[in-house]
């Protein structure tokens, strides 16, 4: 009689015990009254979510507002998680993921474009008054007021510097101090320096351009249409290109085509993880997309608005996305037992729309994490990704398989 019993008791916690699958939102953040997230960084761990716009916000994993401040453009973590470097309408901040400022370098013009060096030590910045670098204390390294720059980047040791403009492409030393220019046929709108393979990658209108350091050019690939955005794996091994038209291709480091897809209208952010085992992709198709290494589709989740921001933690397992409807995402792309986020239920039976206190006034000086803010965690009300249920359904039935050759022996 007793192997009945067990038998029941192992079936029953099987069947209520929840998985979330690949790809499955964990929670959402509705957006205050106007204030619209733009872009968005997830930490090395998925530890922090920040979001840019009108105010940064900061949440834990978990969904909990950690804090929230001033405006802000675009926002990178260091390579380990352990400050936050936010680009502004009046210059660059460098803060921790809790909110205390420990520099801040007022420009009193726009940051376009900040990139923060692999090792984490150096900080260089697009701004209306020119390219400068800085090293993680705050001290300026070099700076150029002659270059306009519209993106940046730096190699892993700060030693070198790239920057996009309008007509060029130009190599900097860390003085700032140029060192060549290359002429592609457009506004260079984004760049990328790689230590290794030493390689300076710039998107200009339909082009992808890879440079050697010392200025020739190694390949070109050519899109279709306008390149909305690109973005590099660790080992530069694997690059992924958005573009207008739609398509999202996979190149290796010789600008070959590895694979391409189609999202169905203009691509304008992407992110790989950093061993290039999972690509994500977003844009003006109202879709978040989510691809393995080999092309494999994971995820396809509609949303309510075009995607402002897109951002993957570094081996891949957080997706964080921020939509034009006020929604902020995290998601886990990989299969996970957890528990069910509890959410009271309204006065009419129904479940209440999550929302986010308005954040406090910025205080950066003695800033605190933000404890009297409390975000509602509730599931991503969207289409389950098609890859994902498979995984989960696959749990129970392995635990009654194993259940069934238990009770066997009894």
């Amino acid at each position: 009689m007793h192997r009945f019993v067990v038998f029941g008791i192992m079936l029953l916690v099987l069947l209520v015990t929840p998985v979330v699958a690949a790809g499955e939102p964990i929670w959402v953040v509705h957006a205050v009254g106007t204030e619209i997230p733009a872009g968005i960084a997830v930490s090395a761990n998925g530890t922090y979510v920040a979001v840019g716009g009108d105010r940064i916000s900061v949440y834990s994993r978990a969904g909990e507002k950690i804090w929230g401040g001033f405006q802000a453009t675009e926002l990178v973590f260091s390579p380990q998680g352990e400050y936050l470097v936010a680009a502004t309408d009046g210059g660059v901040r460098f803060l921790l993921p809790t909110g205390r400022s420990l520099w801040n370098d007022d420009e009193r013009a726009p940051c376009t474009d900040i990139a923060v060096s692999r090792d984490g030590d150096y900080v260089a910045a697009a701004t209306g008054k020119g390219a400068v670098l800085y090293n993680s204390a705050g001290e300026v390294l070099g700076r150029n007021a002659t270059i306009q720059p519209i993106s940046i980047g730096v190699s892993r040791d700060g030693t070198l510097v790239a920057v996009g403009t309008k007509d060029r492409i130009a190599l900097a030393n860390r003085s700032m101090e140029p060192l060549w220019e290359y002429a592609p046929y457009g506004s260079v709108s984004e760049i990328f320096y790689s230590s290794s393979p030493p390689m300076i990658l710039a998107s200009a209108d339909n082009g992808l351009f890879a440079l050697h350091p010392s200025g020739s050019l190694l390949w070109q690939f050519l899109a279709r249409d306008t390149i909305g955005d690109f973005a590099v794996s660790a080992d530069a091994l694997s690059i992924v290109v958005g573009s207008r038209d739609g398509s999202i291709s996979l190149l290796n480091n010789g600008g070959q085509t590895i694979w391409e897809r189609q999202s169905g209208d203009w691509v304008t952010h992407v992110d790989i993880s950093q061993d290039g085992s999972f690509i994500a992709a977003g844009g003006n198709a109202r879709r978040i997309l989510l691809f393995a290494r080999n092309g494999t589709a994971l995820m396809d989740t509609p949303v309510n608005g075009w995607v402002r921001g897109i951002a993957l933690s570094q081996e891949g397992d957080y997706l964080g996305v921020t939509v034009g409807d006020g929604n902020t995402y995290l998601f886990s792309t990989t299969p996970s037992v957890s528990p069910t986020p509890s959410v009271a239920p309204s006065p009419s039976g129904t479940t209440p729309s999550p929302t986010v206190s308005p954040p406090p006034e910025e205080t950066m000086t003695q800033a605190t994490p933000n404890t009297s803010v409390t975000t509602v965690v509730t599931p991503v009300p969207v289409t389950t990704p098609r890859a994902g249920a498979p995984a989960a359904m696959l749990v129970p039935i392995f635990g009654a398989v194993l259940a069934v050759r238990i009770w066997r022996k009894f």
